[in-house]
């Protein structure tokens, strides 16, 4: 694992007070749980830093974290948590018509 993802990942963790204080506030009109939107993040951050998605300089401001481009992350996560739970949502409701039209 590169050096730099293992510091980028040891400074969001120490400040995981802030990043769950956002979670809340993003979540807390929904079901989404604040801790799962946190952990989705971590892995995505990770993955994505990792594959070269996003660079190191573009979470960093001024050798502190960029909490903008965590919470913008945040949200994205969550809106595509809300699109994905609406699809099975609405992909049961249309099982349960066609199992109610078939009898």
């Amino acid at each position: 694992m590169n050096l730099e993802i293992d510091d980028i990942m040891r400074i969001l963790v120490r400040d995981e007070e802030i990043w769950l204080k956002m979670a809340t506030d993003i979540t807390k009109t929904s079901n989404v749980h604040k801790r799962d939107l946190l952990h989705d993040f971590y892995v995505q951050i990770h993955s994505k830093i990792y594959d070269g998605k996003i660079k190191i300089p573009d979470i960093t401001h001024n050798d502190s974290i960029n909490k903008s481009f965590v919470y913008k992350m945040m949200h994205n996560i969550f809106i595509d948590t809300l699109r994905s739970d609406k699809d099975i949502i609405m992909a049961q409701e249309l099982t349960n018509v066609l199992k109610a039209n078939n009898e």
